[in-house]
């Protein structure tokens, strides 16, 4: 990472380090690999979110708004 953002910026290596907040290094980061064309995430599909989610979370969830009388 340090080397990338010194790279695109210029920056100076102790700049990164101790200076820069973590947060927003990534954020350069992460975008520094974007222009590069490498993608640090996939693009979500609806596909993909109903893999990463249990049918049993989605089911308590549209349960929620069911009265139990």
């Amino acid at each position: 990472m340090v080397y990338t953002l010194a790279r695109d910026t210029g920056w100076a290596e102790h700049f990164i380090l101790w200076t820069l907040p973590m947060a927003r290094a990534l954020q350069y980061y992460h975008c520094a690999l974007q222009n590069a064309n490498l993608w640090t995430l996939e693009p979500t599909t609806e596909q993909t979110l109903a893999e990463l989610i249990p049918s049993s979370l989605t089911d308590f969830v549209a349960g929620l708004g069911e009265d139990d009388d």
